[in-house]
């Protein structure tokens, strides 16, 4: 009788996961934005602005808050350019986020969602965002 060896396949891990979980959130929020959020507001953003090109998924508080890592009202699409330039001026950040949502309180909402929400996450919760979100994209 002969024996099969049999390799059993290695769970991904925690980081695996979180990492096709921001993939598949930031394909979700460039395809549902589809341009560069700062051409909404005259006069917001970089002045190189690419609008359709170079997109990339900006989280309105930042990704090491879990509770909104993967919320998509914490994310906006913005050009490399912008993003770069929001980047480095957290209060025109902030402003412009307040006048893109309409909302003088917006920012800080989300802030307090950020802070106040979920502080850790395991394997299994990011295995679930990173199939939820997959789904959402069409895989």
């Amino acid at each position: 009788m002969t024996r099969k060896l049999v390799i059993a396949k290695k769970k991904p891990t925690k980081t695996q996961l979180k990492k096709k979980a921001d993939t598949y959130f930031s394909k979700w929020i460039r395809r549902r934005d589809g341009v560069c959020q700062s051409t909404r507001l005259t006069g917001h953003g970089a002045a190189t602005c690419t609008r359709e090109r170079n997109l990339q998924c900006a989280h309105i508080q930042r990704r090491n808050y879990l509770a909104t890592r993967v919320d998509p009202e914490n994310a906006v699409a913005l050009c490399r350019s912008c993003h770069t330039f929001f980047e480095l001026r957290p209060l025109e950040w902030q402003a412009f986020i307040n006048t893109l949502f309409d909302d003088p309180d917006y920012y800080e909402r989300m802030g307090r969602r950020a802070f106040d929400g979920v502080h850790r996450l395991y394997a299994v919760d990011w295995g679930e965002k990173a199939e939820f979100w997959k789904e959402q994209w069409g895989e």
